[in-house]
């Protein structure tokens, strides 16, 4: 009862800021086995999202293990068409819409998904490089991971906490 109080008041304070019910969260939680000879260009799939979906800065995370003895690999989070999504209005897949260069080569390291400010309060679809206000994205994204940089010599784990909500 008392959260559910603290939620109330803090959606009505700032209410200019984050017009959502306290309901309206979702979360995308990934915990995938990345192996030992994983390569640059290999992909992780987390699951789908929707175009309107606005990341919740402070709820949102990626976290793994040490990943390299050699080499510094990174990860990308990037949004992907479903069905058409992006491709039948002109638009490509963009690996980096969410996040870029997430070192893997340190134990327990971990991000926030947004690095700009300024992509706090966008809906998704606005993070992919290219596409207009104009023409905006209406079908489901998914959300992947990209290996970057160079390859993972060690296996692990990579965790992302994806925390969204929807008007």
């Amino acid at each position: 009862m008392a959260i559910e109080n603290l939620q109330t008041n803090h959606a009505r304070t700032n209410s200019l800021i984050y017009p959502y019910t306290a309901n309206s969260v979702h979360i995308i939680k990934g915990v995938l086995e990345m192996g030992a000879a994983a390569t640059v260009a290999s992909t992780y799939d987390f699951g789908l999202i929707p175009p309107d979906a606005i990341i919740c800065y402070f709820a949102s995370g990626f976290s793994n293990d040490d990943l390299a003895t050699t080499g510094s690999p990174t990860m990308s989070l990037g949004l992907f068409g479903e069905n058409g999504s992006l491709s039948d209005l002109g638009y490509s897949d963009d690996v980096t819409a969410i996040r870029s260069g997430i070192a893997l080569s340190s134990a327990g390291a971990s991000t926030r998904l947004i690095s700009d400010i300024a992509n706090v309060n966008k809906p998704v679809w606005q993070l992919i490089s290219g596409v207009s206000l104009s023409k905006p994205v209406r079908g489901a994204l998914r959300v992947k991971g990209t290996l970057a940089a160079a390859d993972c010599d060690t296996g692990g784990t990579i965790l992302l906490e994806l925390a969204y909500m929807v008007k």
